[in-house]
């Protein structure tokens, strides 16, 4: 008894079934894929020394962080009271980090330090939704 779930990137997906049998067994190949990720960017001025007119009159620093929080997804599926959800598993996750500081005097460049570190994600966009076959056999054939 085939059924073809169909892929939300965003969701959930149910169908109600009634397995028919004494052992029910299942078959889903999980070929369904999506990458999604959430970029945190925050900047921040110091001022050692007096604002004139929006100036600082001393040493000024910017700091910057920039945060790319990421995580790749498969499609798996559950079985619970006769109903059968197709939703997201989370199959990896991570975040690659910026860091940068810049110093000025009076507006002329003295210097600044940065790093980096984390792990890149994949590519933000969906790879694969296709529609995915479950299929439903009688278990006690295979024993």
């Amino acid at each position: 008894m085939p059924i073809d779930t169909k892929m939300n990137p965003n969701g959930v997906e149910t169908t109600t079934v009634i397995p028919t049998g004494a052992k029910p067994i299942f078959f889903y190949p999980s070929v369904a894929q999506a990458q999604r990720e959430y970029q945190f960017v925050e900047r921040e001025r110091e001022c050692d020394g007096i604002r004139v007119l929006g100036v600082c009159v001393g040493i000024e620093r910017e700091y910057t962080w920039e945060s790319n929080y990421w995580a790749f997804y498969r499609s798996g599926i559950r079985i619970k009271n006769g109903v059968i959800e197709c939703g997201w598993i989370t199959v990896e996750h991570g975040c690659n980090w910026t860091y940068l500081k810049e110093k000025d005097f009076l507006g002329i460049g003295i210097g600044g330090d940065s790093g980096a570190g984390g792990t890149w994600p994949y590519q933000n966009e969906t790879l694969n939704l296709v529609d995915t076959p479950v299929i439903i056999a009688e278990g006690v054939r295979f024993e």
